[in-house]
């Protein structure tokens, strides 16, 4: 979310300068926000699944190799 917040500034710093109102400022940023938000969800949920996945994994192996 930072990094998509930072590239929208640094290619639009005279859009988000010109203004003096923080109010107006972060008005212009709300699409990125839009935008960035549901894409950290998405990395949340992915990062969960990914240590399920390694807990489902290490429960076979333990499986496996107590039945040796």
């Amino acid at each position: 979310m930072n990094l998509i917040i930072t590239l929208y500034i640094a290619f639009n710093i005279s859009d988000v300068t010109q203004n003096g109102s923080l109010q107006i400022r972060l008005d212009e940023l709300q699409p990125v926000i839009d935008f960035a938000a549901p894409a950290e969800y998405i990395l949340f949920l992915g990062l969960i699944i990914t240590m399920a996945s390694i807990d489902w994994d290490l429960k076979e192996n333990e499986a496996s190799h107590s039945s040796d």
